[in-house]
Parts: C-alpha cells; structure tokens; sequence
C-alpha cells in the first residue's frame, strides 16, 4: 500500500470565487480523489457543488451531514445529498409516484401538485410555447389548437384533449382558477385516476 492510499484529504470550501466551469472539474478532482486516498472530507456552503461530487459515487461508502442551527447553538445532523440534487420536477415525479404506490396524508398537495408537475413538463417540452412566468392556461391550449395538423404542432389533438381534462380537474385546486380551491373536497379514487393520468402524459 502506497503512502498516498493512506492519506485523509480535507476540502475547505475550495470553489470560493470560482466560476461555474472550475467548480465541476473541483467536483471531478474531488470524486477522482476517493478512489486514490483513504478518506476524502469536503466542506462547503456551496449545496450544488456536493451534490456534483456525490451524483457519481454510488460505489463508494460516503456520508453527508450538515450543521443544523438550534437556538443559540448548532447540531451535526444527517444531510440527504440525494434529495437535495434532484430537481423540483423530479421531486413532483417522486411525490406523485409515492402517493400511487403508498398513499399520502396530505390529498390536497398532491392534487394542487398535479397542475405544477404539467407546468414542469410543458416548460422542457415547448419551451418556445410556454416560457417561465406563464400560467398554464388558455393561452397555452390556444397556441396548441392554432397548430392542429401543421407541421409546427405542439401537440397531437388525443394529447390536448387529455391535457385538457386533467388541467379541468387541477384547477380545481389553485386559487387562480377556483375561489374556493381550499374547501375543494379531494376524492381519493378520482385523486388516484388524475395521478396516474398525470404521470402517464408527462412520461419522457
């Protein structure tokens, strides 16, 4: 064993000042540096430069923790690096796939969710169409049914009629579009179908 394969490596907040391009090949030194040395500990306020290093190392025992503010003092508290770095649709995506297969206490949020998770995709998948800022909407499902059968269509006429439908029932939710969104009552079967719904027409 080599003198270098017994080194424990500390990182003290080493992308200060970097540039968004230094940062990642840091984060690919630092991930570099856990197959050549014994122990490799990283410090940073920086939550998307951890979340680069640990996105790659599945193989490799790792632990993350972070200082957690209590009072006039502070605790070392178990950090989950993963839930971290996903982005907020995937969070949707998990949150909507949980309620199917575990059920969840709080019906309403995953109904107000369900418009949101639309919003997410729509954004990536017409992003000419539907920028940030924007509510989907009328204007939204006019552009769509503008474009049925030209060769810019945004969407097929089965898919807007489905967006249609599911966006009928998630606007019952959001205080933009129903008044009385917060005493909506939420049915557990007709939650279930609008999920699966949901999932189903955001899939890749």
């Amino acid at each position: 064993m080599s003198q270098q394969e017994n080194l424990v490596v500390v990182l003290d907040d080493p992308i200060s000042s970097m540039d968004a391009g230094r940062a990642l090949a840091t984060a690919q030194m630092a991930r570099q540096l856990t197959s050549r040395v014994a122990q490799v500990i990283v410090l940073s306020h920086n939550k998307r430069f951890l979340c680069q290093i640990l996105e790659q190392l599945d193989n490799v025992s790792m632990t993350s923790m972070q200082i957690v503010r209590q009072g006039d003092g502070s605790s070392l508290e178990e950090w989950d690096a993963k839930g971290e770095s996903l982005s907020e649709h995937d969070k949707r995506n998990l949150l909507l796939n949980s309620y199917l297969l575990e059920g969840h206490c709080n019906e309403r949020e995953i109904a107000f969710e369900i418009r949101n998770h639309l919003e997410g995709f729509l954004r990536v998948a017409c992003p000419g169409e539907f920028p940030p800022g924007t509510a989907l909407g009328k204007r939204f499902i006019s552009a769509c049914e503008s474009r049925l059968g030209e060769p810019e269509q945004i969407l097929s006429e089965e898919r807007l009629n489905e967006l249609r439908q599911i966006l009928e029932y998630a606007n019952s939710f959001h205080h933009d579009s129903n008044p009385a969104w917060k005493s909506q009552d939420v049915d557990s079967d007709e939650l279930t179908t609008y999920v699966k719904r949901t999932l189903e027409f955001t899939k890749p």
